[in-house]
């Protein structure tokens, strides 16, 4: 199938070429999961602004099948329990034709398998564990997995940085964190680099010294911190105060505007991987930049870029398969080939995208996109 651009499905609509076989009066309902409230919120609020934005969008060219979309919202407060019961909601009370999300991979494991059981689409937009897509066939993602972002830090550290022995200090009750963790420290090693320490996190401040204190002791060149953003903030102003200036490497989960509002000074010489950078000069990106600054007055970060895309993939999979039956779509999705805003979308048997990541430098309080001397 010739891969479409976003812009050339919105011509398209525009010129009325997906037809309706709905009434106008039904909308097409699409449910949509975030933790608008709660330590997570910040991924919610962002994910959920990329959803508005692309459904206002669509809605503003006549929606899809000729029917308006309406985005049912349901709120999984970033918690795996919360989301399962909001998923089960937007699917039998809300009757809802698919799911975007959940963000965070935790709840996505706990939302997956309650989509697949009654044949739900679902979407995530960023929860990248590889397990996500496991739950079965109707459950796809439009990011890459920790496997790979653990494999791009392990060789940004390795090739760009000259790290030869890393440490690593993560949340072992997250399995977002202790995956991504895993992840990097299986791709350092297999690159001829050492990990001469790792400690799981705990919330108890003295033994969080004590680790630190541990991390520091066998003299890693660089620490790896697979955290959310308020997290890696903490940490890094923890190990800064203990003497560390080596560098720090994080994962898409510091991807936050809070992150350098709460690390401050103590994130320089930091560094994380993510999906992608509003600072990419592709008119593709610079498109939706301009469009959602001007809808929400700040810039969009990774997440919400991503969310944005979900909802085209899933538009343009309704439009093909001319219908919301769940098992039309599921099979219109398989066959999705899109330049979408953070890079192409066309998915393997997993039902994951195969995508390249990017490097983001903190400096001077700045995200920076850092180009790697070797991308994978």
């Amino acid at each position: 199938m010739k891969r479409q651009m976003i812009h050339s499905i919105l011509a398209a609509l525009g010129a009325g070429a997906i037809l309706g076989c709905g009434d106008r009066d039904h909308p097409v309902r699409i449910g949509a999961l975030a933790p608008l409230t709660g330590e997570a919120s910040g991924f919610g609020h962002s994910t959920r602004q990329g959803y508005e934005l692309a459904v206002e969008e669509w809605n503003a060219r006549g929606g899809v099948l000729g029917r308006r979309i309406k985005l049912v919202l349901g709120n999984d407060k970033g918690e795996p329990v919360e989301g399962a019961m909001a998923c089960t909601r937007l699917i039998e009370q809300e009757r809802v034709s698919a799911i975007l999300g959940p963000a965070l991979s935790s709840v996505a494991l706990a939302a997956a398998p309650i989509a697949q059981a009654q044949r739900i689409p679902l979407i995530t937009p960023t929860a990248s564990t590889p397990r996500v897509t496991q739950a079965g066939d109707y459950i796809f993602r439009a990011c890459f997995t920790d496997t790979f972002q653990g494999a791009l830090g392990a060789a940004f550290a390795y090739d760009d940085l000259s790290v030869r022995r890393a440490a690593c200090l993560y949340d072992g009750s997250s399995d977002y964190s202790r995956g991504l963790a895993g992840s990097f420290k299986a791709a350092f090693a297999g690159r001829g680099g050492r990990i001469v320490a790792e400690e799981v996190r705990s919330p108890e401040a003295r033994e969080y010294q004590e680790r630190l204190a541990r991390i520091l002791a066998a003299g890693p060149d660089l620490v790896y911190l697979p955290e959310y953003a308020p997290q890696a903030a903490q940490a890094a102003k923890e190990l800064r105060k203990l003497g560390f200036t080596g560098p720090l490497l994080g994962g898409d989960g510091w991807e936050s505007d809070r992150l350098v509002r709460l690390g401050g000074e103590a994130l320089e010489n930091s560094f994380y991987t993510s999906h992608c950078f509003r600072d990419n000069p592709s008119p593709a990106v610079q498109d939706y930049v301009k469009k959602h600054l001007a809808r929400y007055s700040s810039l969009p970060d990774a997440h919400a870029m991503l969310a944005y895309d979900a909802v085209w993939v899933l538009m343009d999979a309704i439009g093909r398969a001319g219908t919301t039956d769940g098992q039309a779509v599921q099979a219109a999705l398989r066959g999705t080939d899109l330049l979408a805003v953070s890079g192409p979308i066309r998915f393997n048997s997993l039902r994951e995208p195969q995508k390249p990541g990017v490097v983001i430098e903190i400096r001077k309080g700045q995200q920076v996109c850092r180009p790697m001397a070797r991308p994978l």
